[in-house]
C-alpha cells in the first residue's frame, strides 16, 4: 500500500541526569545543563495553541483540567523509527500550567473535526513524546542492567533532553500518572513559570491520502508546587544493548533482564508496561519480588492500552529492578507494514519493544 503525506504536531516519557537543583537561563537564552532540547529550542520556532477545552478534574476536587489542542504543523522530516513514518521536533511554551503541579496527562491525535485519530481511521501513533528543556531531567534508575548492579554501567542518555513529561503511543490509552490513581499521594510534576517543552512525534499514515492532524494534551493539574516532584523513568527489558525483545512464530516468547540499580531514594508511585502489536504482558520485580504485572489490551487489531499498577513502593539508592517481557503472535500478530506483510523498525528488525515506563516521587521539590 503506498502511504499517504501525514501534517501533524505534538507530546512524553524518558529522562536524563541524576537530580539536580534548577539552572538559570544563560544570556542567549538556552537552558544550562539541558543542552539538546535547549539547543532545539533556540533553532526552532514555537508552536501554538489552536484551542482548550475545559474537563471535569477525575484525581481532586481543586484541581483544573484541560484538553489543549496544538496548532497543526507542517514541518516533519525523514528519520521515523518506520520505514514510512514521518518524524518531527516542535517546540512549545504556552498552553501548558505555570508554576503548577501537574497530577495526570495524556496525549491523544485527532482530525480538524475533532474525531480521534487512530489505526481504525489509518493513522498510527508510534511515539508522542515531551520534555521540559527549562528543567533538568532527573534518572532514577540507571538504563543499564548488570548481574551485579553495584557495578551496573550507568552512562545515561547520550545527550540531555531535559526531563521527561507527558507522552505515549498507539499503547498508551491512559493517562501518564504523577500521582497515585486515586490522586491522594502527594505528588506531581512540578512546573516553574517559564517552562518550555520539545515535542517529538513520529506517526504513519496508512491511507493514500494527506491527512492533517492536531495533537492534543489531556492535563489535571492543581496550582503551586504540592507535594514531592515525580518524574518518569522509561528503561528496556534489553538494557543499554541495542537489541529487542525476543520473539517466536509458535507462541509465547519470554526476555528477562538483569538487575537495573536505583539511584536515588525516592518511591515507585506509578508502572505501565510499553509494547506494540504482539506482546502480552510486561513485568516488574523489586529487590527480586514481583511488583507489577501490566498487560496488553487490544482494539481493532492494535495495541491500544496497557494496565496500571500503583501501589506506592517506597526505594533507596541500591535497591535493584528486574523486568520481563512477554511477546505471544499466535494471540497477537504484527503490525502489518504499510508496504505489505509484518512491519520492521528503520533498522530492519521487527517493530517490538519491551519497556517500562515507571514514575518516581523523589526529592528534592523544584525550586
Amino acid at each position: 500500500m503506498k502511504i499517504g503525506a501525514i501534517a501533524l504536531v505534538y507530546v512524553g516519557v524518558s529522562s536524563a541526569a541524576v537530580i539536580q537543583k534548577r539552572e538559570p537561563q544563560d544570556p542567549k537564552g538556552i537552558p544550562k545543563g539541558v543542552g539538546f532540547g535547549g539547543l532545539m529550542s533556540s533553532i526552532l520556532p514555537e508552536i501554538k495553541v489552536a484551542g482548550r477545552t475545559t474537563l471535569k478534574p477525575q484525581l481532586r476536587q481543586e484541581a483544573k483540567r484541560e484538553k489543549v489542542h496544538v496548532v497543526q504543523n507542517n514541518c516533519s522530516f525523514r528519520g521515523s523509527l518506520d520505514p514510512n513514518g514521518q518524524a518531527g521536533f516542535h517546540i512549545i511554551k504556552d498552553g501548558i500550567c505555570k508554576n503548577c503541579t501537574v497530577l495526570s496527562g495524556l496525549t491523544g491525535l485527532e482530525y480538524e473535526d475533532g474525531t480521534p485519530a487512530d489505526p481504525s481511521n489509518g493513522i498510527y501513533k508510534h511515539h508522542i513524546l515531551s520534555y521540559d528543556i527549562t528543567k533538568p531531567g532527573i534518572l532514577p534508575v540507571s538504563l543499564c542492567d548488570s548481574a551485579d548492579p553495584s557495578k551496573s554501567a550507568n552512562p545515561g542518555l547520550p545527550f540531555d533532553m531535559g526531563a521527561g513529561f507527558i507522552g505515549g503511543s498507539e499503547d498508551t490509552g491512559e493517562p501518564l500518572m504523577f500521582t497515585s490513581q486515586d490522586g491522594k499521594y502527594l505528588s506531581g510534576f512540578l512546573v516553574g513559570n517559564d517552562d518550555k517543552y520539545l515535542l517529538a512525534t513520529d506517526l504513519v499514515n496508512y491511507n493514500n491520502a494527506t491527512r492533517n492532524v492536531f495533537v492534543t494534551m489531556d492535563i489535571e493539574w492543581v496550582e503551586g508546587h504540592v507535594g514531592q516532584d515525580a518524574v518518569p523513568n522509561l528503561m528496556s527489558v534489553t538494557g543499554c544493548k541495542l537489541a529487542e525483545p525476543k520473539i517466536s512464530k509458535d507462541g509465547p516468547a519470554i526476555t528477562e533482564s538483569q538487575k537495573f540499580p536505583i539511584l536515588v531514594d525516592g518511591s515507585i508511585i506509578a508502572m505501565k508496561g510499553h509494547m506494540h502489536n504482539g506482546g502480552d504482558r510486561m513485568e516488574l520485580s523489586v529487590n527480586g519480588k514481583e511488583a507489577c504485572i501490566s498487560k496488553a489490551r487490544y482494539k481493532d487489531g492494535v495495541i491500544a492500552g496497557m494496565s496500571f499498577c500503583d501501589t506506592a513502593i517506597p526505594v533507596k539508592k541500591g535497591d535493584y529492578v528486574t523486568i520481563r517481557s512477554v511477546y505471544d503472535l499466535v494471540k497477537y500478530p504484527l503490525r502489518a507494514w504499510t508496504e505489505g506483510g509484518s512491519a520492521h523498525d528503520a533498522m530492519g528488525g521487527n517493530d517490538v519493544m519491551g519497556m517500562v515506563t515507571m514514575t518516581f516521587a523523589v526529592e528534592p521539590k523544584r525550586a
